[in-house]
């Protein structure tokens, strides 16, 4: 595989090869420029929301698909659980 700076010349030792890889990631993960956005904008927009209740016909839908034998989520509930907990527990 042949390595190459940003004008193009190519890198022959692994040190250059690695100094390289090492700017490369800097500036992909650290970019320069005006792309940084305020909370603010996000707080307006959560703030702005307005979420509809689920209803009973998409609940029960989401809780039927829901597949079993599966992990319990961070809040340890087993889908099982859900799936046999009867109409108290859909409404």
């Amino acid at each position: 595989m042949v390595y190459k700076e940003k004008d193009g010349n190519i890198l022959s030792e692994q040190k250059q090869i690695l100094e390289r890889w090492q700017q490369y990631f800097k500036e992909l993960l650290n970019p320069e420029g005006e792309r940084i956005i305020s909370i603010e904008t996000y707080e307006d927009a959560i703030n702005n929301l307005q979420l509809e209740e689920p209803t009973y016909e998409e609940t029960n839908e989401i809780i039927t698909n829901m597949k079993s034998n599966k992990a319990a989520g961070p809040d340890e509930i087993l889908p099982e659980f859900i799936k046999n907990g009867g109409l108290t527990l859909k409404q």
